[in-house]
């Protein structure tokens, strides 16, 4: 009997893939076959299994021999010892590498809890389809959720725990510069100049998102977020001296009378409010890159609802702590922006000292790769998108949409902040709003769009977010309350989170897996960039031509329901030609894995 070696991991960019096999030889897809089914074998019950198969399969032990080395060299296999006793195994490539987990811009600060969940869905629909085909079994026992309290804070225990507590500490910081961010913007700087920061925020989104996806794979992505982390500690201190100097001191007050400000912490919010965005597209993706490094896909399933849990409690506390309760006032207000970001700055170095002291680089991500161009990546999508109509009109409605979302937001944030002045109304409106969208999104998820998602079909899941927004954009023509308007952007974000993106999600395994990283990134980050800006600009020349607030409320109302309406015209074309596109060779992926499934038959 063999003995039951510990299953190693392939790291993102090598393994086998199953659909490889469909151009392997014959020789290559035996000896898979046999392994798939033994998981670990010596050469000689290798060599046993190919002598018990029908004369037609057999080969000869030269030729075995040859294609094993190959297997191995190839790195379609893992070797492990020397001569008669070595063990082989199989080398499969993850199915989930640091490409696909391409930027995904258009998160919102309510929405990482979700998007967490969306992929444990995903990869627990990978992991099962793993272990009937090769009978493995998690790495790490099960009895790792058993024992004393001190042996949590040692061995694989202890890694959790660091992940639980960066995760928790990130979002807390996200959900803190929110706050303070964008408080202090409005009301230092005023609503009507929230669509040029925004446009700022998208061009800066679209160089760190080419950045990040050009170098990210070369480096092993433990040392890429001990990199991010030291970023944000320099960063959490830049913006901390900054904040000092122009609160408590007077050498920012001649900046600020160039620019017109009343105060000198004006020119500090709008970094606040660009690094909170900053922060939610890269911090999350490199996280969970380094996470998926750590775990294998069955561990994943029990392990990664604990540290998404980090995410919830870090962002839940966070919004909290400048809210009001049952009368009670808020712990913090924007006055002590200053003691956060300080805070915030020493629990990234905290954090960032401990994961340098116990964890260390694993063998299977060490592996550095030169990523392609960023024009190759951009062009090879922006193919498949033009080919397939399907991903044509689901572009457009992506822009649209995001063209509609910016105006009723603004339209929001603009109702809050000439609401009659009471002391830190707007920031306390916000905080209840946040945690809203925290919470609903991920209620939703565990019930609701489950249940759902088995009686839509893909082809009419679209249409939901324009409906609600052309619903929405109606209702704050003719009642443009701050109320409303609430719950117009509340609803309207909460859709997005649990149902639009995670319907794009799985519209995109259409893709062949060598392009998805590409469309994706098209359809979640430039589509929505491009409709944003565009939102934006046209949003911030209606309110410079000098009108008065209510004619450029009609204005910019009346396009946010023009946008959504082709938004949802769009939606319905992405229906009609869903069934058309299906027959594009550019989406035709169901066929070629059949192929590799039939060669696999004989198990």
């Amino acid at each position: 009997m063999t003995e039951n070696i510990p299953r190693k991991r392939a790291t993102p960019t090598t393994g086998l893939n199953l659909l490889d096999l469909a151009a392997a030889t014959k020789e290559h897809v035996t000896i898979v076959q046999i392994i798939l089914k033994k998981v670990n074998a010596t050469e000689a019950e290798l060599w046993d299994e190919i002598s018990k198969l029908p004369e037609h399969r057999r080969m000869d032990h030269a030729t075995f021999a040859e294609a094993l080395e190959t297997m191995v060299e190839g790195k379609w296999l893992w070797k492990t010892g020397e001569g008669p006793s070595a063990i082989y195994s199989g080398r499969l490539r993850r199915q989930q590498n640091r490409l696909r987990l391409h930027m995904d811009m258009s998160r919102k600060t309510g929405g990482f809890s979700t998007s967490t969940w969306q992929m444990l869905e995903a990869k627990a629909a990978i992991e099962a389809d793993r272990e009937k085909a090769t009978g493995a079994s998690p790495t790490i026992p099960r009895t790792m959720f058993r024992g004393s309290l001190a042996g949590w804070f040692s061995g694989t225990r202890q890694v959790l725990l660091i992940l639980l507590a960066l995760s928790a500490i990130n979002f807390f910081a996200v959900a803190s510069i929110d706050v303070t961010g964008v408080s202090g913007f409005v009301e230092t700087l005023g609503t009507q100049n929230l669509p040029w920061i925004s446009i700022i925020e998208m061009l800066l989104g679209l160089g760190v998102s080419a950045i990040y996806i050009q170098y990210a794979d070369r480096f092993s992505s433990l040392n890429l977020i001990k990199y991010i982390l030291a970023i944000l500690v320099g960063a959490y201190a830049l913006t901390s001296g900054l904040f000092f100097l122009a609160k408590y001191t007077h050498t920012l007050d001649g900046l600020a009378a160039v620019f017109h400000l009343k105060e000198s912490t004006a020119l500090v919010y709008p970094l606040l409010y660009l690094l909170r965005s900053q922060q939610i597209v890269i911090f999350p993706i490199a996280f969970w890159n380094m996470a998926n490094n750590l775990y294998s896909m069955s561990e994943a399933r029990r392990i990664f609802p604990m540290i998404a849990s980090g995410e919830m409690i870090g962002g839940l506390i966070g919004y909290m702590l400048f809210a009001e309760f049952f009368g009670q006032a808020a712990v913090l207000t924007i006055e002590n922006t200053l003691q956060l970001l300080l805070l915030c700055g020493l629990l990234y170095l905290l954090i960032l000292i401990v994961i340098h002291l116990r964890m260390k680089v694993s063998d299977s991500d060490e592996d550095e790769n030169a990523g392609e161009s960023f024009i190759k990546n951009f062009k090879d999508g922006l193919d498949t998108i033009r080919g397939v109509p399907l991903f044509r009109y689901l572009a457009l409605t992506v822009a649209l949409t995001w063209i509609t979302l910016p105006i009723l937001e603004y339209h929001f944030y603009t109702s809050l902040s000439n609401t009659p002045d009471q002391s830190h109304r707007f920031e306390n409106f916000y905080s209840l709003y946040s945690i809203g969208l925290t919470l609903f999104p991920l209620l939703l998820q565990w019930r609701l769009v489950p249940a759902l998602t088995k009686r839509i079909e893909t082809r009419n899941a679209f249409l939901a977010l324009p409906v609600v927004l052309v619903i929405g954009a109606v209702l704050l023509n003719f009642n443009s309350g701050i109320y409303l308007a609430a719950i117009v952007v509340l609803v309207a974000f909460t859709v997005y989170s649990s149902w639009d993106s995670p319907m794009m999600n799985t519209v995109q395994y259409l893709v062949p897996q060598d392009r998805r990283a590409r469309v994706g990134a098209l359809l979640n980050n430039y589509a929505y960039a491009f409709g944003k800006m565009f939102g934006s600009l046209v949003l911030g020349l209606i309110l410079s031509a000098g009108l008065t607030g209510e004619i450029s409320s009609y204005i910019y109302l009346t396009l946010a329901l023009v946008a959504a309406l082709c938004g949802l015209g769009t939606a319905y074309m992405v229906r009609l030609t869903y069934d058309q596109s299906m027959l594009s060779w550019r989406v035709a992926r169901r066929a070629r894995a059949a192929s590799v499934f039939d060669k696999l038959g004989d198990l």
